[in-house]
């Protein structure tokens, strides 16, 4: 028996969901149904739809479903972008209380702190992220932006 593509398409779909039905209620799909929803939440912020990211882990949250560090961060850039910058700032803040490591969370603040005209707070904590990982062009960017601002304000 030959199968189409659209039906072959249709039977893994079938398979697929029900996997997930049974898994789900085993209890068994929360981590990689979190996961999942980070990825598909990067994805849209790369695409630049930043609420769409905001929603998706939002919604994860609300439904009880892990939102780990990397979830927070990619949802903090979401609303950073879209300049809801105490709720960014409370994303990277949860990120760092879990690990103080996270470069990525460091810059997220810099940037919420640059955005809102704290340029000596935003070189503060972009000394942070360099600190974590000095290899990083975007946050040798912002370190050299930043300086050049100081350095401008200071002799004005």
């Amino acid at each position: 028996m030959r199968l189409g593509r659209h039906t072959l398409g249709r039977w893994n779909l079938l398979v697929l969901l029900g996997s997930a039905l049974v898994t789900t209620a085993l209890g068994l799909a929360t981590q990689p149904l979190a996961a999942q929803t980070t990825t598909a939440a990067a994805s849209a912020y790369r695409q630049g739809q930043f609420q769409r990211a905001d929603d998706l882990l939002a919604g994860a949250a609300r439904e009880g479903l892990l939102v780990d560090a990397d979830a927070l961060v990619v949802r903090g850039f979401a609303r950073y972008q879209t300049g809801q910058y105490a709720a960014a700032r409370r994303d990277f803040q949860a990120v760092l209380d879990r690990n103080p490591r996270y470069a990525d969370a460091w810059y997220g603040l810099a940037l919420i702190a640059r955005a809102q005209g704290r340029a000596a707070d935003a070189l503060s904590l972009n000394r942070e992220a360099l600190s974590i990982d000095p290899d990083r062009a975007d946050l040798r960017a912002l370190q050299a932006a930043l300086t050049g601002r100081q350095v401008m304000a200071a002799g004005q």
